[in-house]
């Protein structure tokens, strides 16, 4: 029996971008079950784009909360077996639902399957990058298979998923785990699959099946409150699944992903011209997650600051001197 897809698209002021998601939907090799365009609220001409779809969409209006709101409303809509999720800004290629339909009958006992993307940014001088070609730990994953390692601590090490576009996920999983926290302004969808990990197996596709955009619109472009949601989402499952993470030894990794996470945020404070504050973000994590591999962390980061501020304070220093010479 075929798998049928749903795809749930929220939507919010995405005017300029909806089209070209809604368009790559329906010019996939196998069909969408049904396509489900649950609108934010939007408050520009979203509305609009959206009537020249007709019956081509389900469409779902809800007040103003957020694109978690607006997942868990395609959610407890959606009639297919398995759900694919696609942000408006986002755009599949047409094989997209057709190589995770095979992988669905070839594995079907696991619930969770995504697929690496390419991440294009408008406002990137290198192009197109794939998002698996920078994963710290892409050699513990073995791809186009049911995932060897434990998923969830796989995600703990890192968000290798890294877009809800990239996901189709079994019904019967999304029923076990539930709706996604819409707390979560940025990291909602590392929560969940964090949470589906729980309950299901993961297949990870090795092929880019489709381009997640990144610009100023984008949540992901604010990476200071990225970080800082990631680390919440961190805390929260440390506080949640404790008793797992010990029994499974991933309790210390737990706790290294935060303190990596809060060094992060100090670099990120460092690059906008804020030492201080950086160095502040710097000995605070230390202190939260004093452990040996995190002070280790700590040292490198801290000491390669402090290369790079000695080295910029030499060139300044120079580019002051006199010079000497003359006729």
């Amino acid at each position: 029996m075929q798998p049928e897809i749903s795809v749930i698209i929220p939507v919010y002021n995405g005017a300029g971008f909806v089209s070209k998601a809604i368009d790559s939907v329906i010019g996939q090799e196998y069909p969408a079950h049904e396509i489900l365009l649950v609108d934010d609220s939007s408050t520009d001409a979203t509305p609009l784009v959206l009537d020249d779809y007709g019956d081509r969409i389900v469409r779902i209006r809800i007040p103003h909360a957020g694109v978690s709101a607006a997942r868990n409303a395609g959610l407890r809509r959606a009639s297919g077996d398995y759900v694919a999720f696609l942000d408006h800004d986002d755009v599949w290629f047409k094989t997209r639902l057709k190589k995770q339909a095979e992988a669905i009958l070839k594995y079907p006992a696991i619930g969770f399957f995504c697929c690496d993307h390419i991440v294009s940014d408008s406002h990137a001088a290198g192009g197109d990058l794939a998002h698996f070609s920078r994963l710290r730990n892409k050699k513990q994953i073995n791809f186009d298979a049911p995932l060897a390692g434990d998923p969830f601590g796989l995600l703990l090490r890192e968000h290798f998923v890294g877009t809800a576009s990239a996901v189709v996920l079994a019904k019967e999983t999304a029923d076990k785990v539930g709706e996604f926290n819409p707390a979560d302004e940025i990291s909602q969808d590392y929560d969940y699959w964090l949470r589906c990990a729980r309950v299901t197996g993961f297949v990870v596709m090795s092929e880019a099946l489709l381009y997640k955009r990144t610009h100023s619109q984008s949540l992901s472009a604010d990476l200071v409150g990225a970080f800082n949601d990631h680390r919440t989402v961190l805390s929260r499952t440390i506080e949640r699944d404790g008793d797992y993470l010990r029994k499974n030894r991933l309790w210390d990794t737990a706790h290294l992903e935060l303190a990596r996470t809060g060094y992060a945020i100090g670099n990120l404070w460092f690059e906008k011209g804020d030492k201080k504050e950086a160095f502040r973000i710097y000995a605070r994590t230390l202190r939260e997650h004093w452990a040996a591999r995190s002070a280790a962390l700590f040292l490198f980061t801290v000491f390669k600051k402090l290369c790079r501020i000695a080295f910029l304070d030499r060139v300044r220093r120079a580019s002051k001197r006199p010079q000497r010479g003359g006729v």
